[in-house]
């Protein structure tokens, strides 16, 4: 028996692989546990880098290592190698090369941070993906703390130009989300 999450992370790993070669890089945002990783691996796809939360990337590390080996992930920390899932912490995105990645992925966790801290990752993905950026998200706009909203990830890509989307449908695994593709420009 599968959990919902394993469901979502094939479906998101299966969407990321038809945008990416063997070969490429690929890029996930707010990765957690790292399900979509592992998958991306069994899929053929195996230069995958994850930037999350530092807590969150033990739990990932420990699953990652546990079910593909230990040389098939690198930690934060270790010297990077080919054909690995690469775990970084969340601020590390600034140290990625320009054009490392052919597609960058969120789901499930943009509409959820800070505007600032999503407008700085914008600008990496931007800066580091040659690509797509493919992104399964709520559009809610629930109210949180402070009076603030969680963001619309759709409205606020729509302002800019390097932005491109390609195009935009009910996420069909769950209500009340989109996925959408962008060509970044």
């Amino acid at each position: 028996m599968l959990h919902y999450r394993h469901i979502n992370a094939v479906y998101l790993a299966t969407r990321i692989r038809d945008f990416a070669a063997p070969q490429d890089r690929i890029c996930e945002f707010g990765g957690g546990l790292g399900l979509a990783a592992y998958y991306l691996n069994l899929f053929g796809r195996k230069n995958v880098t994850i930037f999350d939360l530092p807590i969150v990337n033990i739990l990932s590390g420990y699953f990652l290592i546990g079910t593909l080996g230990q040389e098939a992930v690198c930690l934060e920390g270790e010297e990077p190698r080919p054909d690995t899932i690469a775990i970084r912490a969340n601020w590390n995105c600034e140290k990625a090369a320009d054009g490392a990645f052919r597609i960058t992925a969120n789901q499930d966790s943009f509409p959820e941070i800070n505007r600032r801290i999503f407008d700085e990752y914008v600008e990496q993905i931007r800066r580091t993906t040659s690509g797509f950026f493919l992104s399964i998200n709520h559009e809610g706009e629930q109210k949180i703390a402070g009076g603030e909203k969680h963001l619309h990830v759709s409205k606020l890509l729509s302002t800019s130009p390097d932005f491109h989307r390609m195009y935009r449908s009910p996420y069909w695994l769950r209500r009340g989300y989109v996925e959408e593709l962008y060509r970044i420009v």
